[in-house]
């Protein structure tokens, strides 16, 4: 006589499968996401991320979620979604600020064209390239 086959657990096994169908569940209630796979429009909202730069990074090949092309159309199944939303953020080193910049600040005790100077100064924090002088009115 055959062993009967066990019947399938009706609750994950592990913690970590636990709470991966708990963001799966989550994921589907809170995103109205009805099917097995996710396309990039859903996904942006899930994310945060704009379609273009979902695309973009899928293009690049540095897009974190595994994706399938179905029909030129990318998209990422909820299985895996889910198990990348529960992955721990990357721990990131702190930036260190730059040190600020010494200088002074024209005022009108500058006399004429300290105007000038300031908005000079405030384009170059931009990083905005010089601009030709113009002249002035009076």
């Amino acid at each position: 006589m055959q062993d009967e086959p066990k019947p399938l657990e009706a609750t994950p096994s592990t913690p970590e499968a636990s709470k991966i169908e708990s963001a799966k569940s989550w994921l589907a209630r809170e995103f109205n996401i009805d099917a097995a796979l996710v396309g990039v429009p859903k996904l942006s909202r899930v994310i945060g991320l704009s379609a273009s730069t979902i695309y973009a990074h899928m293009r690049a090949g540095k897009f974190p979620i595994r994706f399938r092309v179905i029909n030129t159309t990318p998209m990422v199944s909820l299985d895996d979604l889910a198990a990348w939303y529960c992955q721990p953020a990357p721990d990131l080193a702190p930036v260190e600020p730059l040190p600020p910049k010494e200088r002074r600040m024209p005022s009108p005790e500058d006399g004429e064209g300290w105007l000038d100077a300031l908005v000079q100064m405030t384009l170059d924090d931009m990083g905005s390239p010089p601009a030709a002088p113009r002249k002035r009115f009076k």
